[in-house]
């Protein structure tokens, strides 16, 4: 996917000023709203040990290794998205990657619908961003770009 410059400039200016807070507290506060927000994934991370029924406040996923380790991967795998935005054969072999180990693991590409909106929220919330300012709607075609890329390999990769 194209981007253009501006863009490029909104998305990584904006997740610089996210990872200011450290990749592990970035990541956890994206999975501490997923795994919230849609109790029922949880069940695919059945090797961080958390129930669909468990209360699961920030500070009980702070002391986790395993849930700490997960989360500060989401943000490592964003991280090294925004950084080949521009660079378009680095871009797809990470999609490829990315798509590669969550089939291995079976997620349902289906399930990156409730990652979006999370990112989303995560990101405007912090940032004090408005649905319509031109950062959000920077990572709007981010996300959707990624998340296609991912699960089209996925998909792509289940016909085989």
């Amino acid at each position: 996917m194209q981007y253009t410059k501006e863009q490029i400039e909104l998305i990584r200016g904006s997740w610089e000023q996210m990872k200011e807070m450290g990749m592990q507290e970035l990541g956890l506060l994206i999975f501490h709203r997923l795994l919230n927000e849609s109790t029922f994934i949880r069940k695919l991370f059945y090797n961080i040990e958390i129930s669909p029924e468990e209360d699961l406040p920030l500070e009980k996923m702070r002391n986790r290794r395993k849930v700490k380790s997960h989360a500060t991967s989401i943000a490592m795998s964003i991280t090294k998205y925004v950084d080949y935005l521009d660079h378009e054969e680095e871009l797809e072999k990470l999609l490829q990657e990315l798509g590669d180990i969550h089939l291995r693991k079976r997620i349902d590409p289906e399930y990156f619908e409730y990652l979006f909106p999370v990112l989303l929220h995560v990101i405007g919330t912090k940032l004090n961003l408005s649905s319509s300012s031109p950062t959000i709607q920077a990572w709007i075609k981010c996300f959707s770009s990624l998340r296609n890329g991912i699960t089209e390999r996925m998909k792509g990769l289940e016909k085989k």
